[in-house]
């Protein structure tokens, strides 16, 4: 999450969408090879945000991130605007509409048995575009 980088077009965004599969079948692999349990988290979040950066039609965002927030209840907003800059083709008005399905609705309470998985991720700096739906860019 702390790199700067952003896909200039719908081939690279499949580009690292495929990647994301290929890592979360790495994952899996290595978990089984090595006689372990799946993690409950690496291969479920990379496949989610496979989702939500190969996703073909922007204004759909909203309907993703909220997807995202459910599965992962401990995911921010920081985190998901670094999402939205990786995708590279996200208008100001889609990033407010996928940022404020955040805030909408009860925040979801963690499964059971689950840890918090985003909470320890540090989210990077918010670029200024970022920051148009909260403010929280002091």
């Amino acid at each position: 999450m702390q790199g700067r980088l952003v896909c200039r077009g719908a081939d690279e965004r499949n580009q690292a969408a495929e990647r994301m599969q290929q890592d979360a079948t790495q994952l899996r692999d290595l978990f089984l090879d090595l006689g372990l349990e799946e993690s409950a988290h690496c291969a479920p979040v990379l496949l989610t945000l496979r989702k939500l950066l190969n996703l073909h039609d922007p204004t759909m965002l909203g309907l993703e991130v909220a997807s995202l927030r459910q599965q992962f209840p401990d995911v921010s907003e920081e985190h998901v605007s670094a999402l939205l800059d990786l995708r590279g083709d996200v208008s100001r008005e889609q990033r407010q509409a996928a940022l404020s399905s955040l805030q909408d609705g009860s925040q979801p309470s963690p499964r059971a048995g689950r840890r918090a998985l985003f909470s320890l991720v540090p989210a990077p700096t918010p670029s200024p575009s970022s920051c148009l739906f909260s403010g929280s860019c002091a």
